[in-house]
């Protein structure tokens, strides 16, 4: 249960960042910079989420 629960969290991390970087980019015409930057951002915060939930035991 553990392991699905990080995973749903991975997702919704990458899937908040993304969703957040393609909304700026239509408010600003900055496509696709700011989807980019939100890609990048949702796999390094997701990441952190699984390090983070892993080490704490």
């Amino acid at each position: 249960m553990k392991w699905m629960s990080m995973a749903w969290e991975m997702a919704a991390t990458m899937g908040v960042l993304v969703f957040l970087g393609w909304k700026c980019d239509g408010w600003w015409g900055t496509k696709p910079w700011f989807t980019l930057a939100g890609s990048i951002l949702g796999v390094v915060g997701a990441m952190w989420v699984m390090f983070r939930k892993a080490l704490k035991k």
